[in-house]
């Protein structure tokens, strides 16, 4: 006889090692099912990060290909080859820059984050903290508006 690997407990789940956690989702045929919940909610909270992500980098391609800005991002569907704690947006023009981390639903930095964002801003770099797609559009088009009056808002860009 045996358990239904789907009838598991929250508490049961806890404490499994992860390759059992893992057997319990194959056995279910879903990948989720082996997981915590805080597990699932972190796992969800990253893939919501992910999209926000994706949702600004369209927009911030739009504006690199009017020609008012120039960008670089860390995706976070691969490993990077950026230094540790670097932010996952650099939004250049006329030699300034400003970086931009997002961070979903009070996602904290993590230390090097934290350590890289100290040296920016020591240095008189502009570094934010966003917590969506929009207020990074928001930050962006203040920005360039800041130095270089250059949004008109009653545009639809």
């Amino acid at each position: 006889m045996g358990t239904d690997p789907a009838s598991l407990t929250k508490e049961q789940l806890e404490r499994m090692a992860p390759a059992d956690r893992h057997v319990v989702a194959a056995a279910v045929g879903h990948p989720n099912a082996g997981l915590t919940s805080e597990e699932a909610a972190a796992k969800g909270l990253r893939r919501l990060e992910r999209q926000e992500q994706n949702t600004l980098v369209s927009w911030l391609m739009l504006q690199e290909e009017a020609g008012k800005l120039t960008f670089d991002w860390s995706r976070t569907d691969r490993k990077t080859t950026n230094r540790k704690g670097m932010p996952d947006f650099r939004i250049y023009r006329d030699g300034r820059a400003l970086l931009g981390e997002m961070k979903m639903d009070g996602g904290k930095l993590s230390p090097d984050q934290i350590e890289m964002r100290e040296k920016f801003l020591r240095s008189g770099t502009e570094v934010q903290l966003w917590s969506s797609a929009e207020i990074g559009i928001r930050a962006t088009r203040n920005w360039l508006w800041t130095h270089w009056r250059l949004w008109n808002e009653g545009s639809s860009e």
